[in-house]
């Protein structure tokens, strides 16, 4: 009996660390909205963990604010922003969330004027991991070097089909020659990478599964070829 593995990476979204630093999650709180789990600074704007699934809040305030403030006159540029979610079908709506890894350093938060609502020294953390997205299928969101990578934990007898979710807000979803998911946008293009798979046996013997991505009108899964 075998234990089935996915795993993949988003490898270009634009994450707000420097070179070869680790890409965190900052839980919430109570400082935002309930529907947000955690969130990932982006270089051009937000990317919130939730329940069901990501919504990734894409904005150019960043070259609205430097166009403002650089001492120079420039054509007035109007603040945009765009949002794609990606939804997992059929998921486990009361999903159990846990986290692990934690930063040394904290942030403070101290909006508006109820004391009740200001959270201070929440640590970033590392590892979330939604226990039973799926019934026996669990995901790991991990924060690696300028990554986040995603794993999928397959039980024994379960069915890997399961896992499938809809992207909302694309301009275009598709897959290159590589098998990277590609999913543009008005700011850039999300990348992920090709997933690959293997099981593991009760003595921990590993073994590669061929993977790939599938796209069916805007609904991604995985599929295993012979």
């Amino acid at each position: 009996m075998r234990t089935l593995i996915i795993g993949y990476l988003i490898i270009a979204a634009s994450f707000v660390f420097g070179q070869d630093e680790s890409v965190w999650m900052r839980p919430n709180r109570g400082q935002w909205h309930e529907n947000i789990q955690y969130r990932v600074g982006l270089a051009s704007g937000e990317m919130y963990l939730e329940k069901q699934g990501f919504t990734y809040a894409f904005h150019n305030a960043s070259e609205v604010y430097h166009k403002n403030h650089d001492g120079h006159k420039h054509r007035k540029v109007e603040l945009k922003g765009h949002a794609i979610k990606t939804r997992f079908i059929g998921s486990n709506t009361q999903v159990a969330l846990s986290e692990s890894d934690y930063s040394a350093s904290y942030s403070n938060y101290f909006l508006g004027n109820d004391p009740l609502k200001w959270k201070s020294e929440i640590r970033d953390v590392g590892r979330v991991v939604y226990t039973n997205l799926y019934p026996s299928i669990d995901m790991e969101v991990r924060g690696t070097s300028n990554h986040l990578k995603y794993s999928f934990t397959v039980g024994v007898g379960k069915n890997p089909s399961q896992i499938q979710f809809q992207v909302d807000g694309a301009k275009r979803i598709y897959l290159d020659e590589a098998g990277n998911l590609h999913t543009k946008h008005p700011f850039g293009e999300i990348i992920e990478s090709a997933p690959i798979a293997w099981t593991i046996s009760a003595t921990g013997q590993r073994t590669e599964v061929k993977v790939r991505f599938k796209i069916r009108n805007r609904t991604v899964s995985f599929e295993f070829p012979a």
